[in-house]
């Protein structure tokens, strides 16, 4: 809020030449954004509003204004409310009810809190500010502050000072609103939470993670290939049915592909799978390599898993398991598995089985 204010000067002083004329009178501002003049060592703390928000209407605004603390001594000669836009304009206008210097609590005398509650509360249209001043320009949307004055001199009940007092040096609350207009059918205001922005200027973090420095990348090493170590067993069913295919499965574990070539413009890579016949321990019958296919999956990187080949077509040839483009950057990673299925012709025999899966980088 100090923020606004501070750069707000003198507009007030001009609004006290007129600040005698009869209450929920509004003050026309002079054309163009100026500034109110206040000096922010006369801000005597937070002007607290119930409601805290609600729509621009006829009784709109808050239906209770209050202050945890009231006027010092010598400054309860009358009570005045303004209005500064987020555009810097301002109006102003009494409390429709006259404020009157007692000593009855909620007066704001000498340190009493101010209390103002239903008709008597500043309302945005019923205490002055017309519907004309939400007329749907964005000038007026935005963030605006809400003030009530305890103006200088022990003036008599009801009345209130001349323009020699001076609006710019009153003591004052405050608090600010968000007036949001938008197209005119649901006018809304609302109390900006406290710590949030009260102007333009507004902070924002930056933040960044640094990562922990590496050795920079040594010459380029060409393409690599590595395959997690052991061989990928194939299960099926417990029962094999005589005269029927049976089918095993399992999955092949990841094979990683690393370029590092450090060069965009070399050849795209390719990782190639061929598997030898399945052959029988004690030399019967092999299962060809066509019986076996597989799916392709991509674990992680920048690669593209290859298309699944199917039983029958099978493995007998090259078949694509990951492909890749080049890369400028240094070890550029892809990471690869594949299901595997295998269907076994009804006329094998039963035994162990074994083929040789060969994984070609090109």
């Amino acid at each position: 809020m100090s923020t606004t204010m501070n750069r707000r000067k003198a507009a007030l002083a001009t609004a006290a030449a007129v600040a005698t004329a009869a209450a929920g009178l509004l003050l026309a501002a002079p054309a163009g954004a100026i500034d109110p003049g206040l000096d922010p060592d006369n801000r005597l703390g937070d002007l607290i509003l119930d409601t805290q928000s609600g729509a621009i209407v006829t009784l709109g605004g808050p239906q209770v204004v209050t202050t945890e603390a009231g006027c010092p001594e010598g400054y309860r000669g009358s009570s005045r409310a303004f209005l500064i836009r987020a555009d810097g304009t301002w109006s102003a206008t009494r409390f429709p009810a006259l404020v009157l210097v007692t000593d009855a609590p909620g007066s704001g005398l000498d340190g009493e809190p101010i209390v103002r509650t239903v008709m008597q509360a500043s309302r945005w249209i019923s205490a002055g500010y017309p519907r004309s001043e939400f007329d749907g320009s964005a000038t007026y949307d935005g963030v605006g502050t809400y003030l009530v004055t305890c103006d200088p001199g022990e003036a008599p009940n009801g009345t209130f000072p001349s323009a020699a007092s001076g609006v710019g040096t009153s003591k004052y609350f405050s608090v600010d609103i968000n007036f949001q207009y938008g197209d005119g059918s649901n006018p809304t205001w609302a109390v900006v939470p406290a710590g949030a922005p009260a102007s333009d200027d507004s902070e924002s973090d930056i933040n960044v993670q640094v990562p922990e420095a590496e050795e920079p990348p040594g010459p380029p090493t060409g393409l690599k290939i590595s395959v997690k170590p052991g061989a990928t067993t194939l299960t099926g069913p417990a029962t094999r049915l005589e005269g029927q295919v049976w089918t095993a499965t399992g999955t092949l574990d990841d094979v990683t592909v690393n370029d590092d070539r450090q060069d965009a413009d070399a050849a795209a890579w390719t990782l190639n799978g061929k598997a030898s016949p399945f052959l029988e321990t004690n030399g019967m019958t092999p299962i060809a390599a066509t019986n076996l296919g597989w799916t392709p999956n991509k674990v992680s990187g920048a690669g593209t898993a290859g298309a699944a080949v199917a039983v029958g077509v099978g493995l007998a040839t090259d078949k694509p398991l990951a492909t890749g483009t080049a890369s400028a950057a240094a070890n550029v990673e892809t990471t690869v598995n594949a299901a595997l299925t295998l269907d076994v012709p009804a006329v094998a025999e039963d035994g162990a089985y074994t083929s040789t899966l060969t994984l070609t980088l090109i």
